[in-house]
């Protein structure tokens, strides 16, 4: 080990006691940290972004079908918008836990 990684241990070692257990904080579980805030918020921002993409590139392709779409890659262009839009409702909306590859309940009717 080299002098500075012998400092930095020493240092290290010298504001963290070892044998010594942590004593809990009252947590308050109507509050969230800075920090969780912040990961959700740049999670759902990412969802938000590749959603907008992904519906885009696929409205795209069944508004403006190539030479050489069929019938057949329309559905599928319509099925994969209807599962991007499901994916991503579901993911800002449920739980954690929850199966996410359903169709929303709020328009499960509507696409009946």
């Amino acid at each position: 080990m080299s002098k500075v990684q012998d400092n930095v241990a020493a240092a290290v070692a010298a504001e963290s006691p070892r044998n010594k257990p942590e004593e809990a904080a009252e947590a308050d579980p109507n509050v969230v940290s800075y920090g969780a805030l912040h990961f959700r918020r740049r999670l759902l921002r990412t969802k938000h972004v590749r959603y907008q993409k992904t519906a885009k590139d696929l409205v795209t392709k069944l508004g403006e079908p190539g030479e050489k779409d069929t019938a057949k890659d329309a559905v599928k262009y319509s099925y994969s918008l209807l599962r991007v839009f499901s994916l991503t409702y579901n993911f800002i909306n449920l739980e954690k836990d929850d199966d996410k590859a359903v169709i929303p309940t709020d328009f499960s009717d509507e696409l009946k």
